[in-house]
């Protein structure tokens, strides 16, 4: 019974939401409530997901080499997440959780580089060159899927990207 109520007490730990930040997580999806930024009246679009991926290192050296240990999370920004009023859409709040689910899967992308690489004894510059090629091939992702959709107005389009985001996440959900 107590080896029960640890392991609930820790699986209540993992990272789900913090100081505005909700963290991907299998099965929980946003929601409008969830879009809590102001509106950004000048924008020509009806809402704005603002979610990106984070991480934090430590390590230790071994020799000439670091023996690296990361925690990376892709996260949803509530307080600069917003939607026009009158806007809100099942097909645009399903076109807004792909940019999630996009910078989750760069999260997978960027535990995995990192796993695979071998660090030299100052990881530091190895580590921002592996995150900055996958955040600008997370950016671009972000703008090809928003241009192909023409942000959720295309149907096929949104269908063929939630499709191809599926199973890459499966592909990697070994990284999740």
């Amino acid at each position: 019974m107590f080896n029960f109520i640890l392991f609930v007490l820790i699986a209540n730990l993992a990272p789900t939401e913090y100081d505005g930040m909700i963290f991907w997580q299998e099965g929980r999806t946003i929601d409008w409530a969830d879009f809590k930024g102001a509106p950004n009246p000048s924008s020509p679009f009806d809402a704005e997901a603002n979610s990106g991926v984070r991480y934090t290192y430590t390590f230790t050296t071994q020799g000439s080499a670091a023996q690296v240990n990361f925690e990376v999370h892709s996260f949803f920004n509530a307080e600069q997440s917003w939607i026009k009023s009158q806007k809100q859409t099942d097909l645009l709040l399903e076109h807004e959780q792909l940019h999630f689910d996009i910078s989750e899967l760069h999260a997978r992308k960027l535990k995995k580089a990192f796993g695979e690489y071998h660090f030299s004894k100052s990881p530091k510059k190895e580590i921002e060159k592996i995150f900055n090629k996958i955040n600008k091939e997370r950016a671009e992702m972000q703008v090809k899927y928003d241009h192909e959709s023409d942000h959720s107005k295309n149907k096929l389009a949104q269908a063929k990207w939630k499709a191809f985001v599926k199973a890459e996440l499966s592909t990697l959900s070994r990284y999740q």
